[in-house]
Order: structure tokens, then C-alpha cells, then sequence
């Protein structure tokens, strides 16, 4: 474990908290969406098809295989409650003792580990290493752009369509103070990324580049002007991700420093 009060430690619990901040925007209460605040736990659900959309995460330490078992059968029950498939975004730190116990306790309500993600911060960026792409832009202002950020999204991470579709129509991150671009190449769609002030920094999230147009610095682009309308309007500069072993070179690149990993456990069948 990161020793406390070290700027280490600090931006350890930076990276849980803006995820769950992230999360706690999407559920929409119209359309059916909660949160479930627990000690250790929370659940925000949009009840959505997208399983990343319905996100369970720990928040504190997990002491035992009883408190891990507990923890993942309170939010499993939530989920299962409101007919949704979920997802647990687990930081590493916090069930660095069960490393070993945890797969079996996940595997007791069907989850399994998947994807890798890195947590990850930067100050200030560093100055592209290469030109990047002559791309229109357009600002993610009004539902026909919003539901592109979605379809790219599900094209890049190949789930359902009708996945991106439902998550567009349910995720109510746009009624926070969120600074969305669409990058073009040729009059398409290229790539998309959005970033969130969440509790005085700036969040990314949403990063998608289409397998047509991946190579060619789209996603940096992109990043990079959805960050500047960001900063223009709050003033912020501190910058916080979580990446995918896909962008974890390309934020490094940028000037993001690794901070904290996680682990998703997803349903054995959305894998």
C-alpha cells in the first residue's frame, strides 16, 4: 500500500474518487436510473444494456473473503433486482490482500476478470510529438451528436449498437458541466472524446476513434480540443483518466502519469 499523506497516496484516492464522481453522473432517476450508497460500496446504475453503464465500485479497503463476499452479493442483488447486467470496477490497492480469493468470490455470482485499466493524472500536458490530423470539430451540444459519441463508442469497444443507442438515451452525464467533441476526417465521424469538471479537475472519458481512422492522432486530437473548451470555461488545468490498455501508450505520450490500477469483473456472458 501507498504510505499516507505522500502526493502518491493523494492521487491514489484521487483516481477512486473522480471514477465514482464520473459514475455518479450518468443514472438519470426519469428513466429509472440510481445510485446505491453503501459503506465500501457504490452502485450507479442507469439500467442500460450497456453493462459499463450499470458500474458497482468498492471504496474502501475489503478487509475479508466475508466483507468481499458481502460487498459483491449487496451490489449483485441491486443489479439483478432491476433486471440489469453490471459490471465491478475493482482498484487493485483495495483488495490487495484477497488477491488471490477474489476471482473465486466473483466467480459465486458469475463475474470474471476482463479488461485492465490504468488510472492516470497529469498537471499539464506535453506538446504533440507529431502534427496531428487537419480534423473538423463539432461540439457535442444537442442529441443528434450525443448519440454519434455513443455509436462511436460502441464501434470502438465492438459491443451491440443497440448498446450505444440505449446507454445515449439513458446516461445523464450531459447535465453536468461536460465539454463534448466529434472529430471529422473526409465528413465522418472519426474519433470523439468528452471531459467532465468533476470537484475541481478535469475528467476524460468517452475517448473513441473508429478502426478506420485509428493510427492517424485522431483520439489526441480530440482529447486535446475537448480539454481546451474545458479549461477555457472552468479555469482547470489538473487532468484525470482511467485508460485501456489500448490508450494507456497514447496518454503516457501526452504527459499522463500512472496513478492507480483496476480490475473490471464483468459477467461471464458479456465477455
Amino acid at each position: 500500500m501507498t504510505p499516507a499523506n505522500t502526493p502518491q497516496a493523494d492521487e491514489v484516492g484521487e483516481s477512486l474518487d473522480q471514477w465514482v464522481r464520473f459514475c455518479s453522473t450518468a443514472p438519470k432517476p426519469a428513466l429509472g436510473g440510481e445510485i446505491l450508497r453503501e459503506p465500501g460500496l457504490t452502485v450507479a446504475c442507469c439500467r442500460t444494456l450497456w453493462p459499463m453503464g450499470n458500474m458497482a465500485v468498492f471504496t474502501a479497503p475489503v478487509e475479508s473473503v466475508s466483507d468481499l463476499a458481502n460487498r459483491t452479493e449487496t451490489a449483485n442483488k441491486f443489479l439483478v433486482a432491476r433486471g440489469c447486467s453490471g459490471v465491478f470496477f475493482v482498484a487493485d490497492n483495495l483488495v490487495e490482500s484477497l488477491r488471490s480469493e477474489a476471482p473465486d468470490v466473483f466467480a459465486r455470482y458469475g463475474y470474471a476478470a476482463g479488461l485492465t485499466v490504468m488510472g492516470m493524472a497529469a498537471d499539464a500536458l506535453k506538446p504533440p510529438l507529431r502534427p496531428l490530423p487537419p480534423m473538423g470539430y463539432r461540439a457535442v451540444t444537442d442529441s443528434e451528436s450525443r448519440r454519434i459519441v455513443f455509436e462511436l463508442n460502441a464501434m470502438a469497444y465492438e459491443v451491440p449498437p443497440e448498446w450505444g443507442l440505449d446507454y445515449n438515451e439513458r446516461v445523464g452525464i450531459w447535465d453536468h458541466e461536460a465539454f463534448g467533441v466529434i472529430g471529422y476526417l473526409d465528413e465522418r465521424p472519426a474519433a470523439c472524446a468528452i471531459t467532465v469538471s468533476l470537484d475541481s479537475r478535469l475528467y476524460v472519458a468517452l475517448v473513441a476513434t473508429t478502426h478506420e481512422f485509428r493510427g492517424l492522432g485522431c483520439a489526441e486530437a480530440v482529447i486535446r480540443r475537448s480539454l481546451d473548451d474545458a479549461a477555457r470555461a472552468t479555469g482547470l488545468s489538473r487532468t484525470v483518466l482511467h485508460a485501456s490498455p489500448m490508450g494507456h501508450p497514447l496518454y503516457s505520450q501526452m504527459g499522463y502519469h500512472d496513478t492507480l490500477p483496476f480490475t473490471v469483473y464483468a459477467q461471464v456472458e458479456d465477455m
